[in-house]
């Protein structure tokens, strides 16, 4: 069983979590994934719908909930639907961040996205490390950093990180 999670408060602004995670059997672009929210008192998942791929998640404190779908030829991230599990604002990545996704996380944080991923060239071939991609919610690139030999596969991210970055 492979699955993504990621907490994202129930409102906008709100101070309560909910957890939600989404997973199947493998790794699959075009295969459906099922979307659930887990209730982390009685550790019960609640079924809210799919979502088609693999999805890592994370949330913020707008109450949304994201995913990072890695793909070797079409990665994205999407704002998803939390009761249904429909995309809301899927956005392409660019082909910099293409290749056989090995290992990958996800997190926001200032209104912005962060994707590191570890990939595949074409060949087979594992990249030396991951790197950390800087995505606005539209998927445009505004940095990209290697992170030297480090592979990494988690990026918790509480939802009382800023939305904005400000001056103070």
């Amino acid at each position: 069983m492979l699955f993504g999670m990621g907490f994202s408060t129930t409102t906008a602004g709100g101070d309560v979590d909910e957890l939600y995670i989404a997973g199947g059997t493998a790794v699959s672009t075009t295969s459906p994934a099922t979307l659930a929210q887990l209730d982390v008192g009685s550790f019960t998942a609640t079924t809210k719908g799919t979502v088609t791929g693999s999805p890592e998640l994370t949330g913020n404190a707008n109450g949304e909930l994201w995913g990072f779908f890695p793909d070797a030829a079409n990665p994205k991230i999407e704002q998803i639907n939390k009761t249904n599990g429909t995309a809301i604002s899927p956005a392409q990545l660019p082909s910099s961040m293409r290749g056989d996704p090995l290992d990958w996380a996800f997190a926001f944080y200032g209104g912005n996205y962060y994707v590191f991923l570890l990939k595949a060239d074409g060949l087979g071939f594992p990249e030396a490390n991951t790197t950390v991609y800087e995505l606005t919610p539209t998927g445009a690139l505004m940095s990209s950093t290697p992170a030297p030999g480090r592979s990494i596969v988690g990026a918790g991210v509480s939802t009382c990180a800023p939305v904005v970055i400000g001056r103070q």
